[in-house]
């Protein structure tokens, strides 16, 4: 990574004029796309802000007039509140399409808006609820922008130098409405999406005519699309085969065809590119379109390491060390880090904890997880100074005086392991797991491990000794 500086500002004007410092200053608010871009050289910093320990951007709140997300508030705390709330069903499920269980624990859904990827999950829901962006700068002003026009181009917004997004609000539902948000993808889990629909529909429950149609894209174009002719022509229908038909054409038009990655719906060849032409997003659409009647209880979630030591071994100096306190396996650690240090290089080099593996580097293999406050999280996508004052589990931290935990003897005696590097993270995740949910379905463990890779068992080991580990637990 670069050289730079890390500060943890605790209030909104401290991180405001430390936005407006000259040089490049990048916003973290999850860290799971800036961190990876600052490895691999698609962003520079001269400073890191991290957002998360500002009151106002962790504001999380629902009332008559809608509902309101700061900035820095998590996908799984944004999924887990409309889940217990109601309200918005596209944004929730979206939410828990966002990556890994580990990523959602970290990612923001403003650092997803923030980093404006054109396949970004969380944005179609978010424009089909008409999402506001609030933004706050270091010159005092503030500015309200409809989220249509938040976006200047892949990988870039309208904010400006010191200006920070500081919350989303999205105004409350009318009755008779539900939303929806499909995506495909070449896998079940853990990728990108190819192409993406958010849909909301309002209907008369009298004539059964739709009196409000909102319909979003992503991966399509090299922005987010809201497909207005497919809108206003399924407005005042009665919602049938041909209505969906003639939506989902109009909704086909509205795409802008991307020639190189993702979203190639129009030049793209093999399986991926052919499951993604237009043919599919008529497909995507009905099932969107549909959404009034079972949105709300469809749940479409059912449906480099040699770099990094190259760059510790050249000797730079670097801008800032910190000093930091947190507690790792019950102790409690005080220790000199770097900036540019992820947790993981200080769990492995700094206090010789070598069972949290350095696997794919970005976020995607799981073999670095931890528990970070008792959530799973990707060691590799967290700066050491982020986790001053908290608290870090690692696979050493979960036998008890020499014996092995429950979900580490079942993973032994159903020989859930064969060659062992990805075997501690999914013993982190399977604890995580099982601490939030103490008997899940087989369907529910695939889905929490699918951040977590393995090329030796298969997984029907892996998933066997959850359910054993499950069934020691209950019985402590």
């Amino acid at each position: 990574m670069p050289n730079f500086d890390y500060e943890a500002p605790t209030s909104l004007a401290e991180a405001l004029e430390l936005m407006a410092r000259p040089g490049e200053v990048r916003p973290l608010a999850g860290g799971t796309d800036i961190i990876d871009q600052l490895k691999s050289n698609r962003r520079n910093a001269d400073l890191v802000v991290d957002m998360k320990r500002i009151p106002e951007l962790l504001e999380l709140s629902m009332n008559g007039s809608g509902l309101r997300i700061g900035s820095a508030v998590s996908c799984t705390d944004v999924y887990n509140f409309i889940e217990e709330h109601g309200g918005y069903p596209a944004l929730s499920e979206s939410a828990a399409l966002v990556g890994s269980i580990h990523i959602q624990n970290r990612a923001s859904i403003g650092g997803n808006v923030c980093n404006a990827a054109p396949s970004a999950d969380t944005i179609p829901p978010l424009l089909v609820h008409e999402a506001v962006a609030h933004t706050v700068s270091a010159s005092g002003g503030e500015r309200e922008i409809p989220l249509i026009d938040f976006f200047a181009g892949p990988g870039q917004t309208v904010l400006q130098k010191g200006e920070i997004l500081k919350e989303l609000v999205l105004p409350a539902p009318p009755a008779n409405t539900a939303s929806a948000y499909l995506r495909f993808i070449p896998r079940n889990e853990m990728d990108i999406a190819v192409a993406g629909v958010g849909s909301l529909i309002e209907v008369d429950p009298s004539s059964k005519v739709v009196t409000k149609a909102r319909i979003s894209l992503a991966s399509v174009a090299p922005t987010p699309v809201r497909a207005y002719e497919a809108e206003n022509s399924l407005e005042g229908s009665v919602i049938d085969a041909d209505a969906i038909d003639r939506t989902a054409d109009l909704t086909v038009g509205a795409a802008v065809p991307i020639t190189e990655g993702i979203g190639r719906i129009s030049q793209g060849t093999g399986q991926s590119a052919d499951k993604a032409n237009p043919e599919y997003l008529p497909r995507a659409t009905r099932v969107a379109g549909t959404c009034n009647s079972k949105a709300s209880t469809t749940n479409h979630r059912q449906s480099s390491g040699n770099s990094r030591r190259q760059t510790k071994l050249s000797f730079q100096i670097n801008m800032s060390k910190k000093q930091i306190t947190t507690t790792v396996n019950g102790v409690q650690q005080e220790i000199l880090v770097d900036s540019t240090w992820t947790l993981l290089e200080t769990l492995r080099d700094q206090l010789r904890l070598t069972g949290t593996k350095e696997g794919c580097s970005n976020g995607n293999c799981g073999a670095c997880t931890v528990l970070i406050d008792g959530k799973s999280s990707c060691s590799c996508l967290v700066l050491a100074p982020e986790v001053d004052g908290l608290e870090v589990t690692t696979v050493e931290g979960l036998a008890d005086h020499g014996h092995l935990s429950p979900v580490q003897d079942a993973f032994v005696d159903n020989a859930g392991l064969q060659c062992g590097f990805c075997t501690p993270g999914f013993m982190i995740a399977t604890t995580a797991l099982l601490n939030e949910n103490p008997h899940p379905t087989e369907g529910e463990i695939r889905l929490k491990l699918a951040g977590n890779l393995c090329r030796c068992t298969g997984y029907d080991k892996i998933v066997r000794s959850v359910q054993d580990a499950a069934e020691r637990l209950s019985r402590v």
